[in-house]
């Protein structure tokens, strides 16, 4: 009988991505974050994002080990830096005319995906698993892809800007022109968002393996929704209190009448704080239920 050869198919080993952090414990950090930056006047933020990224990192579970995030803030330092100096010059040449703000947005335009695929190769390279260190593969045309549609309606807006004569006194058009953009923005941010994640998480490697990004436009206009829902329940609810406030005690005009003014303030209090408490943890929240969602769809083929 003829040796028969029975091929076995090769075998693969899933690891899981998950994302243990919450909205809770992220704000914690993003408050402190928050506060010496406004004490260091902005110095403070590559610390602040060294900070940031080791929490996210950390929570950040591969086949149930955490990555570490590495990176030195003074390194980053240098990098927010020359950012900073680059949009100093744009403000400084949108002084001057509106030519040359333009002209400064272009070239701004146009160094920035080449400083977001640099920014990306050091996080990678300052980022391990089990000891070993990530790359980043992304290409340079690829992160022009991913950027430029981010800086399209700042160009048309500036550049509608070069054909207004009196800033102070710009025509009809020009309003038409920003509402538009500004709508248009709204509209597509989302689809923004996913372009520029896709280009991340699609070229995350180590070793020989490289991940790949399976989430959905749809899943990112579905986040968005969410977040303007909680957005409109810290605004709509505490609105619907103070009316109910006013019509139970026929009107704070009769209110402040029987009681003093020191009352109202007392009875407006409690509103005013639940939108003040839902409107700063909004921010928290939608990070940490926005890195929730692209490493649950993050993988390796």
């Amino acid at each position: 009988a003829p040796d028969t050869q029975v091929q076995v198919p090769p075998s693969t080993h899933q690891i899981s991505i998950a994302f243990t952090g919450s909205g809770s414990e992220y704000f914690r950090i993003w408050i402190v974050n928050l506060l010496l930056m406004l004490v260091t006047l902005g110095i403070y933020f590559p610390w602040a994002k060294a900070r940031r990224l080791r929490y996210f990192m950390g929570n950040t579970l591969v086949g149930g080990q955490p990555l570490g995030f590495h990176g030195d803030p003074k390194k980053m330092f240098k990098g927010y830096a020359l950012v900073g100096i680059l949009f100093l010059l744009y403000s400084v040449a949108g002084e001057f005319s509106n030519t040359a703000g333009l002209v400064a947005l272009v070239l701004v335009a146009g160094l920035w995906p080449a400083l977001f695929k640099s920014s990306m190769q050091f996080r990678l390279a300052n980022t391990s698993w089990r000891g070993l260190r990530f790359r980043f593969a992304g290409d340079l045309p690829g992160a022009y892809r991913a950027m430029l549609p981010l800086f399209l309606p700042g160009l048309v807006l500036v550049g509608g800007l070069t054909w207004v004569a009196d800033e102070a006194a710009p025509p009809a058009w020009f309003g038409f022109l920003a509402l538009g953009v500004m709508l248009t923005t709204l509209a597509i941010a989302p689809w923004l968002m996913w372009n520029l994640k896709q280009y991340q998480h699609n070229h995350y490697s180590l070793g020989h393996l490289q991940t790949t990004f399976r989430a959905t436009v749809g899943s990112f206009y579905l986040l968005t929704l969410k977040v303007i829902g909680i957005w409109l329940l810290a605004v709509v609810l505490p609105v619907g209190i103070l009316f109910g406030l006013a019509s139970g005690l026929e009107g704070l005009e009769g209110l402040r009448h029987q009681t003093g003014i020191w009352m109202i303030a007392a009875a407006l209090l409690p509103a005013l704080l639940l939108m003040l408490a839902v409107l700063v943890c909004i921010k928290p929240y939608a990070i940490a239920r926005l890195q929730n969602l692209v490493w649950t769809k993050t993988g390796n083929t």
